[in-house]
């Protein structure tokens, strides 16, 4: 049995995940303005295509994301997690590449930015061959980060 389920993200996903989301997260969140962490999950299904809801061995939410249209080559990924995510990170590693792929199916250039102490979203977007720059983006501590596959 796999120690992750991958399942279209819903209200009551945000709602459980808004409780748990690990600190840097949560600072990200504030710091980009958005009113709450629950505000701010919601958000990101409502504009993503394809919601994901990533669930652990026990039934509860560990991250959600998605990739929200910015143009029609173009798209916006983002990922929230809990400290629950470690728990399964040999499960999600694993899958992360392929999920990735299927992004690319619909977006081939993929753009967002990450808070500066996100370290390790940071990490895990390097892993995933995505550029992250070293200087500020749109806004003060958040570094635009960036992959082609074309």
């Amino acid at each position: 049995m796999s120690s992750l389920t991958l399942r279209t993200a819903t209200p009551d996903d945000a709602a459980e995940l808004a409780l748990t989301l690990r600190e840097a997260d949560r600072t990200e969140i504030a710091l980009a303005g958005s009113p709450s962490p629950y505000d701010s999950l919601m958000r990101g299904i409502v504009r993503s295509e394809n919601p994901t809801a990533v669930v652990g061995p026990h039934g509860d939410v560990v991250a959600i994301g998605g990739c929200v249209a910015l143009a029609p080559r173009l798209g916006s990924p983002w990922l929230l997690a809990s400290d629950g995510l470690l728990d399964i990170k040999r499960s999600f590693l694993k899958d992360c590449r392929p999920q990735l792929m299927r992004l690319h199916d619909d977006f081939p250039t993929l753009y967002n930015e990450v808070w500066e102490g996100n370290t390790v979203h940071i990490r895990w977007l390097k892993w995933l061959g995505f550029t992250v720059a070293e200087t500020y983006g749109t806004r003060p501590h958040f570094l635009p980060f960036w992959r082609t596959n074309v």
